[in-house]
């Protein structure tokens, strides 16, 4: 193949690419009107964290068709790419915010988790797990259509750090889940039944470094490949919201998990995991092990910088392993 067609197909993959992670219609349903960059996670909150106006985070989604081509020339794995987390600022629109919501949803369904301090309240958590579903929304779609256009080009086909992905992807339709749950938080939204939700509350003797939220099907032991293989059915119900964030009144740090009332899965989750049996200190490593398998990850410069090379290195690894399992599942 010649230079100029190679670069053909590098850029064909990566109109897919920006396609894909482009949304033109607000998350919220009913609303078609076009959305603006949400936060996921609240500026206010990232303030906390930043180091003047700067937090750090990796990009595995915004890597593009052409860092991958460059990586494989390179003979380097993908992981290269995701070495090290970068610094961004958090009022870098392009880089801190992902098309959601419109400006009015936004601002409105949103404000009670946006314009106030964390008050513990069935609201607030209702809303970080919905927003949390919306951002899975964006991330499952691109998945898909990012793998199947990848797997069309033989120079970046062995790119792809897990075997077989479309085959998983078929197998495991997550797309569906955040769909239904989506709708299912804008109803507890709009008729304020809380009841519906379960949820624990942790405070956390550890000084505001992290910032993280995402939902998730918890699945111990086998469980992950029976689901993959389509052996064993998910629902809806069995997903559970985690997000652990910077508390500032109190100087530390939040655990939020949540899931609805009806959950076997999640409650199988807390009793496997035996987080309220856990001594303080493995609470606390066992938060930031959950924290940083979101893919919304924002971290203190400052923390991180205070870390050992040896401990950045475990949770890089964290990181990047809990990534590729998501692409397996989604």
């Amino acid at each position: 193949m010649n230079q100029q067609a190679a670069r053909k197909r590098i850029q064909d993959v990566e109109d897919v690419i920006k396609k894909a992670r482009r949304n033109t219609t607000c998350l919220f349903p009913g609303c078609s009107e076009e959305p603006i960059g949400s936060h996921v996670i609240a500026r206010t909150i990232l303030e906390v964290i930043a180091d003047k106006g700067h937090v750090l985070t990796w990009f595995p989604r915004r890597v593009t068709a052409w860092d991958m081509a460059r990586s494989i020339d390179a003979g380097q794995p993908l992981d290269y790419l995701y070495e090290k987390p970068i610094s961004v600022g958090i009022g870098d629109k392009n880089k801190v915010t992902e098309p959601l919501f419109c400006r009015d949803h936004d601002n409105t369904v949103f404000a009670p988790l946006d314009d106030r301090e964390f008050s513990f309240q069935a609201e607030q958590v209702m809303l970080l797990a919905s927003r949390a579903v919306c951002s899975m929304i964006l991330s499952t779609s691109a998945t898909a259509a990012i793998y199947t256009a990848v797997a069309k080009q033989p120079s970046l086909h062995y790119s792809l750090s897990t075997p077989e992905p479309l085959r998983r992807l078929q197998g495991f339709q997550a797309t569906e889940l955040v769909l239904q749950a989506r709708h299912l938080y804008a109803q507890i939204q709009a008729t304020r039944d809380y009841d519906q939700l379960g949820w624990a509350i942790y405070l956390v003797n550890m000084q505001p470094c992290i910032a993280a939220t995402y939902s998730f099907i918890p699945v111990e032991g086998n469980d992950a490949k029976a689901i993959i293989n389509g052996t064993q059915a998910v629902t809806v119900a069995d997903m559970v919201s985690f997000s652990f964030l910077p508390y500032k009144l109190l100087n530390c740090s939040i655990c939020v998990i949540s899931w609805l009332r009806e959950s076997q899965r999640a409650h199988q989750f807390m009793t496997f995991r035996r987080v309220n049996a856990l001594s303080e200190k493995e609470q606390r490593d066992l938060f930031l092990s959950f924290a940083f398998e979101s893919p919304t990850l924002y971290i203190s410069p400052i923390w991180w910088q205070s870390l050992s090379d040896e401990k950045r290195e475990v949770y890089t690894r964290v990181h990047l392993e809990a990534y590729r399992r998501h692409d397996e599942l989604v």
